[in-house]
């Protein structure tokens, strides 16, 4: 809004977006600026972050508090903006909430989170409360994507600053929680060889974790809060919730979420040998008796069938704009 007034007001307007740290005069990817110039704090190193509001240099709080209250604010922003009558979220007009500002701000705490600290419990609670805050937050910033290019891209090139590191969405799902495994309708592993971030990822992928993600699809699970110390008991929970709702049995097929199919890997393999046992640990009552009733017969000649996954989101598109390739002077509009 400076470009137009000029002057004494001009340059008023100029320092005021340098206090607050969203100019800076700092070098980008290695290079000192020319005297005189300035840059948009989220263009340093040429990528577009979701929490380079500014640099944080306060106080640093515990992890699992950064990210508790960075869900208490998003969740607050999306209640604010949903429609009553249809549930739909106005995505765009929460970015012109002055609360949306403030979630801004908080956000850049996570600069200074430090995960190498972490045990795998913490660190995979963490990572899942990231993904799950960042994803409406992305809605808002970038728009939502629509279609299956644009939800590729989205997902490998929107990206948060964890500890100094950026980090897509596809990072924090298969890089760390998956220990590092391909992607669905990708060709390697998510984390180079050599890629200092892989000694982040955890040991031991647990296929619950995608009963806990929650990508902004319909099909997707809800929006839990996670904690290392009970994360166990939590992912049992949430995955037994899933499949309440999303499986079928007959003697004859087991018919579940596509997600298994996508993550085949995860879970042994995708077939009923592998997914009946998995799933009668974490289910009860009517829907393991079924189970119990198919694992009776032969797995082996089971068939597999998947729901089809519904990518629609809760967005209010005629509030909501759609996910284009990132331009940065347009990432915290």
């Amino acid at each position: 809004q400076a470009w137009g007034v000029g002057g004494v007001a001009a340059e008023q307007a100029v320092m005021a977006l340098v206090s607050q740290k969203i100019l800076t005069r700092g070098a980008a990817g290695g290079k000192a600026l020319k005297e005189g110039y300035l840059q948009l704090q989220c263009d340093v190193d040429g990528q577009v972050v979701l929490n380079r509001f500014r640099v944080w240099d306060d106080r640093v709080d515990p992890a699992a508090v950064v990210v508790r209250a960075l869900k208490k604010g998003i969740d607050a922003l999306k209640a604010a903006h949903r429609d009553a009558a249809t549930g739909l979220v106005a995505y765009h007009r929460m970015t012109t909430d002055p609360a949306w500002v403030d979630w801004l701000d908080a956000a850049s705490e996570l600069q200074r989170i430090d995960m190498r600290a972490m045990s795998d419990a913490e660190r995979t609670a963490f990572v899942i409360n990231v993904y799950n805050a960042f994803i409406p937050a992305a809605f808002a910033a970038r728009g939502v994507p629509r279609s299956d290019l644009a939800r590729y891209q989205f997902f490998d090139r929107v990206k948060v600053d964890v500890g100094g590191d950026l980090f897509s969405f596809n990072d924090l799902e298969n890089g760390i929680v998956r220990a590092n495994r391909k992607a669905p309708y990708h060709f390697s592993p998510q984390f180079a060889a050599g890629d200092p971030r892989g000694a982040l990822s955890v040991r031991t992928p647990d296929p619950r974790i995608h009963f806990a993600l929650n990508c902004g699809a319909t099909s997707c699970p809800p929006v839990k809060f996670f904690t290392a110390e009970a994360l166990d008991e939590e992912l049992a929970i949430v995955t037994a919730a899933f499949f309440e709702s999303n499986l079928e049995v007959s003697a004859t097929q087991l018919k579940v979420t596509q997600i298994i199919q996508w993550y085949a890997a995860d879970f042994g393999g995708a077939k009923a040998a592998f997914l009946v046992p998995f799933l009668q640990k974490y289910l009860t009552g009517a829907k393991r008796a079924e189970l119990s009733a198919a694992a009776g017969g032969d797995l082996h000649a089971m068939k597999v069938a998947y729901f089809p996954y519904d990518w629609s989101t809760d967005a209010d598109l005629s509030h909501t704009g759609a996910y284009e390739e990132p331009c940065c002077c347009c990432a915290m509009l």
